[in-house]
């Protein structure tokens, strides 16, 4: 028996260690986009709303800061429930916001 098999019976897991690195990679690389996309549109966001460089901060930070306020949560969201439907949820969520 391997160890991944071992893990899998001690833990009730199902999937491999290939889709969950796939899955990881593509919330991880949705995250990053939606923050650099928001970062290049800055200036243009500060010329628009006519906003001080403070409130630019502010508005850019803001993805990190949600990071931040939702990271204890929904970890403790993941261990009730198991990582599948959070990740979904926040997938959905980053796309639904860069759209």
């Amino acid at each position: 028996m391997t160890q991944d098999a071992e893990h899998g019976d001690e833990y009730d897991l199902s999937g491999s260690p290939r889709r969950g690195l796939t899955m990881a990679t593509m919330a991880f690389f949705a995250g990053l986009t939606t923050i650099a996309f928001y970062g290049v549109a800055g200036p243009t966001f500060q010329e628009v709303l006519g906003i001080s460089g403070a409130l630019l901060g502010l508005l850019l930070s803001s993805p990190h800061i949600s990071k931040v306020v939702l990271r204890v949560p929904f970890g403790a969201w993941v261990d009730d429930i198991g990582a599948r439907k959070p990740i979904l949820i926040l997938l959905g969520m980053t796309l639904e916001g860069s759209s």
